[in-house]
């Protein structure tokens, strides 16, 4: 018998981790049975904490108190399940967590039919056209009235999606689709597993991924962004990255990273996005500038006395908060962890907005064997397009440069040969 916690985060406000957890629910599987019990909103497990948790650094500039659903903190997804298991507020005994993208709605809509209810004689239908939006918009409730409405619409929207899942799913062609959905959404971490136990080593070994890894041998680049407040949800502020890698004849490595950031948001939103960006970079590397577009300067929080108002700190927050160099000048957060070079910094937009974000440093990554290798690893639940520019000395042709596009939609190794 193994019970998990099922976290289902919503995208459209993003964290690291791959969207602010909005959903929760449980699954206990029974061998080949599994049973999901009824969701609820992660707020009320909020409400229900015990321990007030005192914030990153980076989150005390904007947020004095950080909550269930800002656990998702941490790129290694490993990372903010145990949190998320650690805090979680009634004695409950898991195996893991699975997190889900809210947007898989849409796909398991598609082979069902629509469903509706009312609730005070109005009547909802959802179909996979507004069923994200449905869920989204429940979220969003201001007071005790207007919860109790959305509890209620949620509790009826819950049972006749298990109907129609169960219909759908129950026989062997349902079960061979929902797999096959369920394989992809992993290798595009639109669902992410972390398991106490070894009962998901069998995805492991289809190289499923779900923490921060290194490649041998190999240069490493990732970056991911995070909506500090609430306010305004980041769907449509998007990115692309120009990536220009300079080689001299020593294979030292200079690297140019310039981040392109639009904010697409309709004119009538007048909310501005506050973001937070960081870069991943191999350990070792050195940093030689950067220019971040935004500033917030440092943390107005960081003087509450928190443990006077009877919070507590997080070893594995406080560490990190404890090893931050902050660069002042540049309003720039640095550190290392683990194996990486961690980078961060703001970018602040209204609708309509484009912004630059731009890195340079030094690698002490070694081209071997006339072969460059970069591994992207992307942040759950945002692609974007990276362009590459490798410029370096050739014995054939003198300086020699060459350009490639690479959609990052899943973690990759890029290897180029260089004459």
């Amino acid at each position: 018998l193994s019970k998990f916690l099922v976290l289902i985060q919503n995208s459209s406000n993003m964290n690291q981790s791959g969207g602010k957890w909005a959903y929760y629910t449980t699954l206990t599987c029974d061998k080949y049975k599994c049973k999901l019990d009824e969701i609820d909103f992660v707020s009320n497990l909020t409400s229900a904490m015990v321990d007030k948790l005192i914030p990153p650094e980076e989150i005390r500039t904007k947020k004095s108190i950080w909550v269930f659903e800002d656990l998702g903190w941490f790129f290694d997804f490993n990372e903010s399940a145990s949190l998320a298991l650690k805090y979680y507020p009634t004695k409950t005994q898991f195996d893991g967590v699975i997190a889900f993208d809210i947007n898989i709605f849409e796909k398991v809509f598609k082979n069902i039919d629509s469903i509706d209810f009312s609730v005070d004689e109005e009547k909802t239908i959802i179909n996979e056209n507004n069923v994200v939006e449905f869920l989204i918009d429940l979220t969003l409730f201001k007071n005790n009235k207007e919860l109790a409405l959305n509890s209620e619409k949620l509790s009826l929207f819950w049972n006749s999606f298990d109907r129609a899942f169960g219909k759908e799913y129950s026989n062997s062609n349902g079960i061979k689709n929902l797999m096959y959905m369920v394989y992809g959404s992993l290798g595009n971490k639109n669902i992410q597993l972390y398991s106490s136990k070894n009962i998901i080593q069998s995805l492991k070994d289809l190289d499923y991924n779900n923490n921060l890894k290194t490649i041998s041998k190999s240069e490493f680049f990732s970056l991911s962004k995070s909506n500090i407040l609430d306010k305004v949800m980041d769907k449509n502020v998007n990115f692309k990255v120009n990536l220009k890698v300079d080689i001299d004849e020593e294979n030292n490595i200079k690297n140019v990273a310039v981040v392109s950031v639009s904010n697409t948001n309709p004119s009538k939103i007048r909310d501005q996005v506050i973001s937070y960006f960081q870069f991943y970079l191999n350990k070792g590397s050195s940093l030689i500038s950067t220019n971040f577009p935004s500033k917030m300067g440092a943390s107005k929080n960081s003087t509450v006395d928190y443990e006077k108002h009877g919070f507590v700190t997080d070893k594995k927050i406080d560490t990190i908060n404890t090893k931050t160099a902050y660069l002042a000048s540049d309003d720039v957060r640095v550190y290392e962890d683990g194996n990486f070079l961690i980078v961060g910094g703001w970018n602040i937009s209204s609708s309509g907005q484009n912004k630059k974000i731009e890195i340079d440093w030094k690698s002490n990554y070694k081209i071997e064997d006339g072969v460059y290798k970069l591994f992207v690893q992307k942040q759950p639940n945002v692609d974007y397009i990276l362009s590459l520019e490798i410029s370096y000395p050739s014995n054939i042709n003198g300086n020699n440069t060459i350009n490639k596009s690479v959609n990052i939609n899943e973690d990759k190794l890029i290897e180029i040969k260089i004459d």
